[in-house]
């Protein structure tokens, strides 16, 4: 647990300097990864000998939480530059602005919130099925209702049916 509770900020440090074009803080922060890796290393084996299936769900959970922690972390705390881009993003490609600012401020806020939430509860393994139903539930809400899906960035499935490149056509 130790392990968590001290990545979580740095990778939130991380990302606001990543966001904020503040490269000198940012690689510093990166560098403080060095131990935690370390650290994760050790706990890994630990993990690793006594149940591999853990350790495995242990990989996943990890790297679903640290996706939703940077994503989350964009929407809280990047700043008003990052906000304000957002805002104008979510105001007129998703139409957030039609029913007010205020709404959509309150969409940045509430997926920012969600996100961060996911990421704890999947990533720190408390309440793992309560975590995912409400990252399905996020996912399916962003996809139809953030303009996502309308410009094309969105999950896709390609089905290639023969050859491509077959000769004398």
């Amino acid at each position: 647990m130790s392990f968590l509770i001290t990545i979580v900020p740095t990778l939130i440090i991380i990302r606001i300097a990543d966001q904020n074009d503040i490269s000198l803080i940012g690689w510093l922060t990166a560098v403080s990864l060095i131990p935690l890796l370390i650290q994760f290393i050790g706990i890994a084996k630990e993990v690793y000998k006594e149940n591999q299936h853990e350790f495995a769900l242990m990989c996943i959970r990890l790297f679903v939480g640290f996706n939703f922690i940077t994503h989350g972390t964009e929407k809280l705390f990047a700043g008003a530059a990052v906000h304000n881009g957002m805002r104008g993003y979510f105001g007129q490609v998703a139409g957030f602005d039609q029913v007010g600012p205020w709404f959509t401020d309150l969409m940045i806020y509430v997926g920012g919130v969600t996100e961060i939430g996911v990421a704890l509860l999947i990533g720190w393994g408390l309440f793992t099925r309560l975590g995912v139903v409400w990252a399905i539930a996020y996912l399916i809400a962003a996809e139809l209702f953030s303009g996502h899906f309308l410009i094309g960035y969105t999950w896709r499935c390609q089905v290639v049916v023969g050859n491509s490149h077959s000769s004398g056509q």
